[in-house]
């Protein structure tokens, strides 16, 4: 987000048709950008859960099987 404001000052000089301004926000623009781009990253994963593995218990209720006899309670 830092490197935003550079950039879009570059654009805007560029567009002016001040290509000196342009080019000095421009390598500022990147300056900023490139040690803050893996921070940006890591924060990202932080960012993103991890979905937990989870393993299917016993089932809480009944569950009669067809060909045996009934093991339910009270049935």
């Amino acid at each position: 987000m830092a490197a935003a404001g550079p950039a879009i000052i570059t654009l805007v000089a560029y567009r002016l048709r001040l290509v000196r301004t342009a080019v000095v926000f421009l390598v500022l623009a990147v300056v900023i950008a490139v040690p803050a781009l893996p921070f940006a990253v890591r924060v990202g994963e932080d960012l993103t859960p991890v979905p937990v593995a989870t393993t299917p218990g016993p089932p809480e209720h009944c569950v009669e099987y067809s060909g045996g006899d009934n093991r339910c309670p009270g049935g």
